[in-house]
């Protein structure tokens, strides 16, 4: 039987750029050349890379650079009045139109691979995968209860097993090119019109589009367990553990820690994690594992102070950040 090939999206802004070279070099480490059939690479920064940035990137995905295609979100059609992230967030389903896959998979660029063990993770005979859980008690309650009102869906009968909002997270492409034409012929103006008025989330949007058409997760997807993650609020709650354990003992392709909890990670959790990315082939020592997390504080903080001018970075910051380049290849010898 033939392997599946995957697509994979990512989209990322000027904060995100390290872990973005950082994911490229994760995927070029653990994905061999067969397993990837296309990288969309959807540049979300305020001011756009410049093509020495993209070079930059290509050289850290190595055997995967000829699939790599950079798009900007302009040429999704999204506009740049609103802000970064529900630019990212119409990114991953206006990223259809250009998808010649019949589905492809969602990533950011917190999401690093650790192993090359795809199958039953993130693909199952020939299938996306996804996950389910409740959202009864879920902080995002609100949200999925709004998706699923504004299509005219029943919340009581879904708020308990539901399609998650994180990613990885597997899109069929034809489901969301109509889910955008619909979305528009209804309400008479643009997607990102609509979906940015109705205060819409990406992934809920989509599922509870797949619960009016009557669409079968089960016939569609190979449901699967959510890949290890460490959010902010897990780092000194024994979250790094539980993390590390469920990664090692699935082997799991994925292994996720957000920017913010690597901003606010004591020493402690970040050796742990310092040590899992050597042990997978990452970095070359914990050292310089600890080196790129300092880089990552600095471009959050530099985030945070850049706030009094609503989220925009300037070219310095963005370029202070793309040395982290260098610091890579220098770490692994290349």
């Amino acid at each position: 039987m033939d392997r599946t090939r995957l697509t994979f999206v990512t989209v990322f802004f000027e904060t995100e750029l390290p872990l973005l070279l950082l994911q490229a070099r994760s995927m070029s480490k653990h994905l061999d050349k067969e397993s990837v059939s296309k990288v969309y690479i959807i540049d979300n920064c305020d001011n756009p890379i410049t093509e020495g940035d993209r070079q930059a990137i290509l050289i850290e995905y190595g055997h995967h650079a000829e699939s790599v295609r950079f798009v900007l979100i302009d040429e999704l059609g999204i506009t740049r009045k609103n802000t970064g992230y529900v630019r990212q967030q119409l990114a991953k389903l206006m990223i259809s139109g250009l998808v010649e896959a019949p589905w492809y998979i969602t990533l950011d660029a917190k999401n690093l691979f650790v192993s090359s063990r795809i199958s039953g993770f993130l693909e199952s005979k020939g299938l996306p995968t996804i996950s389910r859980y409740s959202f009864k008690q879920h902080p995002l309650r609100k949200k999925l209860e709004l998706s699923l009102s504004y299509l005219g869906v029943s919340q009581a009968a879904h708020l308990e097993n539901f399609t998650p909002t994180v990613t990885p997270f597997s899109i069929y492409t034809n489901i969301a090119q109509d889910l955008l034409k619909e979305v528009a012929q209804t309400s008479g103006r643009d997607f990102e019109d609509e979906f940015v008025s109705r205060g819409l989330t990406e992934f809920f949007l989509y599922g509870a589009w797949m619960v009016k058409r009557r669409f079968n997760v089960d016939e569609l997807y190979s449901i699967v367990d959510q890949l290890p993650n460490v959010w902010p609020k897990m780092v000194n709650m024994g979250g790094v553990d539980r993390a590390l354990e469920a990664a090692c003992a699935t082997n799991a392709p994925i292994f996720t820690v957000h920017r913010k909890a690597l901003a606010r990670i004591d020493k402690v959790n970040l050796e742990r994690i310092a040590t899992f990315w050597v042990d997978r082939q990452i970095f070359a020592t914990s050292a310089d594992a600890i080196m790129f997390v300092d880089q990552i504080k600095s471009a959050v903080e530099a985030r945070s102070k850049s706030q009094t001018k609503p989220a925009i970075m300037t070219r310095a910051k963005r370029k202070a950040q793309l040395k982290i380049h260098s610091l890579l290849r220098r770490f692994n010898g290349a």
